[in-house]
This record gives C-alpha cells, structure tokens and sequence, in this order.
C-alpha cells in the first residue's frame, strides 16, 4: 500500500465498564466529519461481535461448540451469521485500504475478552499490513470494576448473593498480555478511567488527545450508557433473578430480564452500591494484577488521595 509507511491505525479495545459505548457513539456521530479529516472510522455494527467471529477460530472438536459463543443469547449470538461476517470483513479492509485516509480508529471493547492468542496475532497481522498501529486501552479501579459489573450482571439475570460470593473483577492481565505480546509494548496506550488521570477529567477529550484529534472534534453523545440502577431497582432485579433461577440459575442468565430490567430502571430512589467488603474483596483478588500493572506502567495504575491532576486543554467548537 503507497500509504501504509505513514498511516496511523488506532484499535481501541476498551476494557468493559471504561466508557467504550459513549466513545463509540461519538464516533458514529462524528464519522462524516472525521473522514472530510482525513480520518476513517470502522463500524461494524452497534455490538461489534461480527468483528470477534471474524478473528475468532472456533474449536470444532468440542460436542457442543466453541465454549466462548455457546450461551450467548439473541443479539450477540447474531454475529455469527456469515453474512454479518462478511460485512465486517467489507467494512475493515475499505477502511484499512483506503488511499484518503491518514488515520484508521477502530473501536470494539470485545476483543480483548473473547479473542485468544492466537486470533490476536492474526489481528495484529492484518492491521499492520495497513499501518503504524497502536493499541488504546482504558483502565477502571477494580472497586469501582466491581460496582459496575454488579449492575449490569443484575440486568443479565445475576443474583446478588452469587456476585457477593466471586466479586466480577477487571483481568488486567488476561485482557492485555496477548495484545502486548502481539503488538508490542510500544505500541501500548494504557489509560486510567479516572478524573484524576483523564484530560480535562472527560473521557472524550482524553480519547480525542490520544487519537490526535483537535478539541471538540467528536460530537458529544446525549446519552452516555445505561441509567445507574437506584436500590429499589437493584432489589427488583434481585427478587426476579432468584425466582426465574431458583434451583437453576443459568435459567435466568439464559433468558434476561429485558422486560423487568427497563421498567427496574423506571424506581426511583438512593443509588444502589455494593457492599463495602464485597468492593474490599474485589480489589483483594485483583491484587496482583495490580501489582502487575504498576510494574507495566510504572507507577501505581491508580490515584489515591489528592495526586496531581492532569493539566487542562482549551476547548474549541468542533466542526
């Protein structure tokens, strides 16, 4: 390719609970603006899992399929079909092969969870056939992990006392070491989803820093994320969870509760936390992730107490 010696391709893969939605929906609003920039955006669908199935290789030996795909429900089982396949794959190489463009971003926070080694490596294959790549990752505090995975795992048919038993944790290690190892470390962007460490303490204007866009070039999305859960709502999803799934829990992660989740979201109320001692225990068995991060960063991957802020930019309108 004439251009591929100074194409930048920017592959943001997330992690789960680190903003990736909003991100992605500015990016949508903002792809006409963006490619009159010089700068193409990949889309591959609202969920992006036509993109997983079309790295990922299934293990064929196994009775009853590919133990990573075989209890996803309705949507996310959907991007298995061929012809979503094949479509992600048009929707990739027009971006990667386009001559016009000077920068590639692509945005799928799903990667990093479902893809193994070795799908990985022939990821990193195909992007650096186009271009200089470099892997962006945001980073949330497990405690803070924890909380979030709570709410949504409530929406999916969860009962809270199996999230007080194995508190959801981040997996810093088992999500990054296959990029590193692919990628490289240089080409690792790793940035911490904290108001402390982002720019300007916003998750856009920090995602527009590292791609090398100007201020206020993505549109800002209206709605950034699902609603937080209030308590009532929290114990409503609870109470459903554990009747649907009584004595079968996987019944109620097999069916979940659309439904009961959009009209729990409807309670008002406090806002529904954790326990303390379950976030303790979260940040308990993520301690040495922890400490592997630190030592891949650096530093200590998260701010405590009243650290230095990251200095401020100017905002200008976008286009």
């Amino acid at each position: 390719m004439s251009q591929s010696d100074r194409r930048r391709i920017l592959l943001h893969i997330g992690l789960q609970f680190t903003g990736a939605p909003t991100i992605q929906a500015a990016l949508s609003e903002s792809r006409d603006a963006l490619a009159r920039q010089g700068v193409r955006v990949v889309e591959v669908d609202r969920l992006g899992w036509p993109l997983v199935y079309l790295f990922a290789k299934p293990d064929r030996t196994q009775e009853k399929g590919d133990p990573r795909f075989r209890s996803l429900p309705g949507a996310r089982r959907a991007g298995a079909r061929p012809e979503a396949v094949r479509a992600a794959r048009k929707a990739l190489d027009a971006a990667l092969d386009d001559p016009n463009a000077h920068t590639v971003i692509l945005s799928c926070e799903l990667l990093a969870e479902h893809l193994r080694w070795r799908e990985v490596k022939a990821l990193a294959e195909r992007l650096r056939e186009a271009g200089e790549v470099t892997v962006l990752a945001y980073l949330r505090e497990p405690g803070a992990y924890a909380q979030l995975a709570a709410e949504t795992r409530l929406r999916e048919g969860v009962a809270m006392r199996a999230l007080k038993r194995v508190p959801p944790q981040p997996g810093f290690r088992k999500s990054l070491k296959k990029f590193i190892r692919h990628f490289g470390a240089e080409a690792m962007d790793l940035r911490v989803q904290h108001p402390r460490r982002l720019l300007n303490g916003d998750l856009l204007d920090d995602f527009e820093a590292a791609c090398g866009l100007a201020p206020g070039t993505l549109a800002r999305p209206k709605r950034r994320g699902p609603p937080r859960l209030s308590l009532a709502a929290a114990w409503a999803l609870n109470l459903r969870n554990r009747l649907v799934g009584w004595k079968r829990p996987g019944r109620a992660m097999r069916f979940p509760p659309a439904l009961s989740a959009r009209l729990a979201e409807a309670l008002p109320g406090r806002t529904y936390r954790i326990a303390p001692e379950t976030r303790r225990e979260a940040r308990r068995r993520s301690r040495k992730d922890l400490i592997w991060l630190g030592r891949l960063l650096g530093r200590r991957p998260f701010p405590s107490g009243r650290g230095p802020a990251l200095p401020q930019r100017a905002r200008t309108p976008g286009p």
